[in-house]
């Protein structure tokens, strides 16, 4: 990646309909989180922000798998009554951040670095096109994005949505080649 050499993993979601922690699924012998992490490590990202649920216990894990790679870590934890849910993670994320990050989901396995890439290419915030507007993951946020996106509630989709009319970020297409990467895996059923 060229410009983005900040990343934040949010991978502290609850899995209620995946029934068990999305982020140590396995996938090809690794767990998602592993996946996610090693992504941005050889996409150029130095710095990794992991949000994460404390009960996890997945800041020592990374923290060893970032150690051994040389790659900065930050743990930041979703606060303990979980009622911000995922805007709260990803605000909380991107507030230890910084100004512009690539935003990546633990659930997400098939995002590939040449998806990366396409959001890279431009300058400020990035989201890739999806059938009901601009998805949220993968995408490069800013704190710009971030302010309009905490003004609206915990809308995530409403707040993308504004920040996109309001020229604070920019939706392109996925190349037709890499789409399924955009794919996230809620349910036992989506996991390959």
């Amino acid at each position: 990646m060229r410009g983005v050499r900040t990343g934040v993993l949010l991978a502290g979601g609850r899995s209620v309909r995946m029934g068990r922690d999305k982020a140590f699924l396995v996938w090809r012998e690794k767990p998602l989180w592993w996946w996610q992490g090693e992504l941005m490590r050889v996409g150029g990202v130095e710095r990794l922000v992991l949000s994460c649920r404390r009960e996890q216990g997945l800041e020592e894990l990374a923290g060893e798998w970032a150690a051994g790679n040389g790659m900065a870590l930050e743990v930041v934890f979703d606060p303990e009554r979980g009622e911000g849910g995922m805007v709260e993670a990803l605000e909380l994320g991107m507030r230890v951040a910084g100004e512009r990050a690539l935003v990546l989901s633990v659930d997400m396995p098939e995002v590939t670095r040449e998806l990366i890439e396409a959001l890279d290419a431009f300058e400020g915030g990035i989201l890739f096109t999806g059938s009901h507007g601009p998805e949220p993951f993968p995408g490069i946020y800013t704190g710009a994005m971030m302010e309009v996106i905490s003004a609206m509630g915990g809308a995530l989709r409403r707040g993308l949505d504004a920040c996109v009319e309001g020229g604070l970020a920019r939706v392109v297409d996925a190349p037709e080649a890499l789409r399924g990467g955009l794919a996230n895996w809620n349910r036992p059923g989506d996991v390959k």
